[in-house]
């Protein structure tokens, strides 16, 4: 196993801005280190912070459940774009669900319809899965 040097304060907060947007194969790439040495970051990052299914709870009086479905959706989204083949279609389930809870609730905050925006968004990310 080799060495490598510590991660510096401005290389982590650069993988905080950007995951879960990005995978971590993507930052590491960007940044120049290893998949696995932005995997341990991120690792750390979570537990620092974890964002739960059941912390996403809609009646929660700071209002910031629909923030934190989109933020755990952005992390489905992001390991989606680094899962094997065997892994997506578990993946892409679970991001169809938070997909359709965030369109409950936009819906309910909007007061008004909307035809599948969510359902679009999930056919594009897993289309250029396939690819």
């Amino acid at each position: 196993m080799a060495w490598s040097k510590p991660f510096t304060a401005d290389e982590i907060a650069a993988i905080e801005g950007m995951y879960p947007q990005l995978g971590a194969a993507e930052i590491a790439e960007k940044l120049g280190r290893s998949r696995r040495g932005v995997e341990n970051v991120i690792k750390r990052i979570e537990k620092a912070a974890p964002h739960t299914r059941a912390s996403c709870r809609p009646d929660e009086a700071d209002g910031g459940a629909l923030d934190k479905l989109r933020d755990t959706a952005g992390v489905l989204r992001a390991a989606m774009a680094d899962a094997g083949p065997r892994d997506i279609a578990k993946l892409a389930h679970e991001y169809r669900e938070y997909v359709l809870e965030i369109d409950r609730l936009e819906r309910a905050e909007d007061g008004e319809e909307r035809d599948g925006e969510g359902f679009d968004q999930l056919l594009g990310v897993i289309s250029l899965r396939a690819t």
